[in-house]
């Protein structure tokens, strides 16, 4: 979830996803499909469409949830064998160019960074996969999804990088292996029991005190979109204590603490997301390290 910074920047304010597998699976995560390029190509122009930022950092996880909810919907209806996508990180980059414009060397970080660790996703899109019988009422899809790379004796165990664009700046760490569920409920979408991704403020008062006090665990995010492209976010990161904020993020990627007071239309997705219940009746999830890419 390569955007997380971006959304743990609220809550840090007050404290703050192919190996086609053999005949017998080894995981729950096989066997896979590999995305295409041209796949990811579309479902990113349709994002484009609809006119925010897709090289904020603030925006990369609409962006990514986007793409993954788009690709689920193309799989779900054409892919007999309903097997889990996977997407690599060379195709993600270089759709990503195509669809921006943006030359390799001058990416996001949320782009690059990841790119260079060789970061791959795994999506699995089956719900009784994703969610326990009876639980998934309401829901349009649910998605597990999976982030990382191979496991090798030189592996790095983890990455992260900094985003100044902040206040404060915020580091972002993502673990070898990452994991989320995504729950699109058609009026809001919930990132939840997010594994292997922290972050902590690096300026100001508030890197003082995580200098002393260590890195925020990601929690939760769940965000809606107001009908002119605007975003309220409401992030929960857990460090002593769980706290959650709500942020407003405008179309070109600004980040706004709380929602502005001449919003009432703000005001009230930021209630609907306050008093939104999730079902958590989850399936387990295998955190088994990423397998090395094979044949589509």
């Amino acid at each position: 979830m390569n955007a997380i910074a971006a959304l743990l920047r609220g809550c840090l304010g007050c404290l703050l996803a192919g190996v086609i597998g053999a005949a017998q699976a080894q995981s729950a995560w096989e066997p896979t499909r590999q995305v295409s390029r041209a796949d990811l190509v579309t479902a990113m122009r349709a994002e484009q469409r609809k006119g925010y930022a897709l090289d904020a950092i603030a925006n990369a996880v609409r962006l990514q949830v986007g793409v993954f909810l788009a690709l689920a919907e193309q799989a779900a209806s054409s892919d007999p064998e309903q097997r889990v996508l996977r997407i690599n990180h060379p195709d993600y980059r270089d759709a990503f160019v195509e669809v921006t414009g943006i030359l390799p060397q001058s990416l996001p970080l949320f782009v690059k960074v990841p790119h260079a660790f060789g970061e791959d996703y795994l999506i699995e899109y089956r719900t009784a996969r994703v969610m326990e019988a009876g639980a998934a009422s309401g829901l349009r899809r649910a998605l597990n999804v999976k982030a990382g790379w191979p496991d090798a004796p030189d592996a790095p165990a983890s990455y992260s990088y900094e985003d100044r664009s902040t206040d404060p700046a915020i580091e972002v760490t993502h673990q070898r292996v990452t994991a989320y569920r995504v729950l699109d409920h058609g009026s809001l979408v919930v990132y939840d029991d997010i594994r292997g991704v922290t972050g902590r403020a690096t300026s100001g008062a508030l890197g003082a005190a995580f200098k002393l006090i260590g890195k925020a665990d990601a929690v939760q995010t769940r965000f809606a979109i107001a009908p002119d492209g605007t975003q309220v976010v409401r992030t929960t990161a857990r460090k002593l204590l769980t706290l959650s904020q709500t942020v407003t993020i405008s179309l070109d990627g600004k980040v706004f603490k709380g929602v502005p007071a001449d919003r009432p239309d703000l005001a009230a997705i930021d209630q609907m997301l306050r008093q939104h219940e999730v079902n958590a009746a989850y399936m387990p999830l295998d955190m088994s390290a990423i397998p090395e890419r094979g044949l589509r």
